[in-house]
């Protein structure tokens, strides 16, 4: 998990295999925010203010495919 301060710029930066053709962020969790370009391996968005202490994280899933199959990895902020 990555800790980062309200109203900061937090930057995603993925890494995939060679024969990945295609990759999108997806929200799966927490406060909502706007990624800068979801179907880029490198993506921002500005750390979003949150209710309580239960919905601070800000969860993120990376889709990588090669057209046959998908891989996936979680972040939480």
């Amino acid at each position: 998990m990555m800790s980062v301060n309200v109203g900061s710029t937090v930057t995603l930066a993925g890494t995939i295999g060679a024969s990945v053709i295609a990759t999108r962020w997806y929200q799966i969790g927490g406060p909502t925010v706007t990624l800068s370009d979801p179907s880029a391996l490198t993506a921002t968005f500005t750390a979003p203010n949150y209710a309580s202490d239960a919905q601070r994280n800000v969860v993120l899933e990376l889709h990588g495919t090669d057209g046959t199959r998908v891989e996936t990895d979680v972040v939480v902020i």
